[in-house]
């Protein structure tokens, strides 16, 4: 049975590895040649200290995760800048409210289990009353991914940017508040 909980400081290493070797997954095929952006140790680590990482994990294994932070935190890289700018065009207050999350990420050995709703359901129950909604990204080309998201556990497609030749999905699922 899969687990949700907070990552904690002793997580940081094994999530820093699994980051690094899973980067670059949905940029297969056709975007080979691309690098994908992953979070530095000091970031990942304010992360886990703000409660903002949480782990779904069965026995020992981590089976899955998903990060989230405040706009602040993926602020430097042009695609999420991009994207803030089209949030801001439908909630104005969006860097104050939404939470930006982001990657997520799943063992395949656990995919089709739901996981990616757990993770979720417990991150808008976690962040309920700090913000009101989740934005993220989501590539195009990422068909498995935009269907987990939306078909499979109910995120809106908000809007859609563009960026470095390559289409993305900007979706948003309520948080409360």
């Amino acid at each position: 049975m899969v687990q949700i909980r907070r990552a904690e400081p002793q997580d940081l290493q094994e999530l820093l590895r699994l980051e690094r070797l899973h980067v670059s997954d949905e940029l297969g095929g056709r975007m080979s040649m691309m690098q994908g952006e992953s979070f530095s140790e000091a970031a990942l680590k304010r992360l886990i200290d703000a409660q903002q990482v949480l782990i779904a994990q069965q026995q020992e294994q981590i089976a899955g995760y998903v990060l989230s932070g405040d706009w602040q935190e993926y602020i430097h890289w042009p695609l999420q800048r991009r994207a803030l700018a089209q949030f801001k065009s439908h909630w104005p207050d969006a860097e104050r409210s939404c939470c930006h999350y982001g990657p997520v990420w799943v063992n395949p050995a656990f995919r089709g289990q739901k996981i990616c709703r757990q993770l979720w359901q417990a991150l808008a129950v976690h962040l309920n009353g700090r913000y009101r909604r989740l934005a993220g990204l989501i590539a195009e080309d990422n068909e498995a991914s935009l269907r987990a998201h939306v078909a499979d556990d109910g995120m809106q497609i908000i809007d859609f940017v563009e960026y470095d030749d390559r289409g993305y999905y900007l979706v948003s699922l309520s948080v409360g508040c």
